[in-house]
């Protein structure tokens, strides 16, 4: 910690200034009089006290009401919380988005159509934007999340798109796995991929088709299930946006 006793105005800007310099870091100041205007305009935020004067409020980008110093390490603290909210819910998206997309295209070309209907994907949707928007937006911060770098002009990192590949290619193995594995992983019974999920009005056909139509029906609601559940877990994975945590279930109450 280095101390600078009776600094000048000037001496304020060229601290502000070199620390800038400085591996382009990104520097903030707090300060309640009017040797700092000089510093708070070269600064990236600046913090004037309530008490301050009123040039020093007007010029500052925040207005610390309660004057306490403290109270700036907390709007830190959810400012960044607020940016990290954002990477997790982009994360969850994507993630579930690309595994849906692969998994129908893939579905619709072996068993001539949907594995997920459309109201089940508006079940998908449902939880994907709001229940997941809402969960990944409460994160309660906290001080470890304050040591993390943020780029400006990246939402998005590379570890954040390690997570999203790698837990789609994840979920589509496990789709392909309930997909394909139905008579091995579930005891189902065995029927023509190309069966429609709808029986036939002919009486000589109706027996077998129907029997094949409900099988189809059950191996379908199955696969949704299973995704439904992979999002939970794809959820809990989201919530960790630290390259440094690998743990999903740390902090698992948010």
């Amino acid at each position: 910690m280095k101390v600078v006793t009776r600094a000048t105005p000037e001496d304020k800007l060229l601290i502000v200034s070199g620390l800038q310099a400085l591996d382009d870091q990104k520097v903030a100041i707090i300060g309640d009089g009017i040797a700092e205007i000089k510093a708070f305009t070269q600064a990236d935020v600046s913090f004037a006290m309530g008490s301050g004067s009123s040039l020093n409020r007007n010029t500052a980008s925040i207005v610390v009401t309660d004057d306490n110093v403290e109270s700036v390490m907390r709007g830190f603290m959810w400012g960044r919380n607020i940016w990290l909210n954002v990477q997790r819910f982009l994360t969850f998206q994507m993630t579930c988005n690309f595994a849906c997309l692969v998994t129908i295209v893939i579905g619709y070309c072996f068993l001539t159509e949907s594995p997920l209907s459309a109201v089940q994907l508006i079940w998908i949707n449902l939880v994907m934007d709001i229940i997941g928007a809402i969960t990944l937006s409460s994160v309660v911060p906290n001080t470890e999340d304050c040591t993390q770098p943020i780029v400006a002009d990246k939402v998005l990192h590379t570890y954040n798109y390690r997570a999203i590949y790698g837990n789609a290619t994840w979920m589509i193995l496990i789709m392909m796995l309930a997909i394909f594995s139905r008579t091995g992983l579930w005891d189902i019974e065995k029927y023509d991929l190309t069966t429609l999920t709808e029986c036939s009005d002919d009486p000589d056909t109706a027996v077998d088709e129907c029997a094949g139509a409900a099988a189809k029906k059950m191996h379908l609601t199955l696969i949704f299930t299973t995704f439904m559940f992979l999002q939970i877990f794809n959820l809990l994975n989201a919530k960790q946006v630290n390259k440094k945590k690998l743990n999903p279930f740390t902090n698992l109450l948010f």
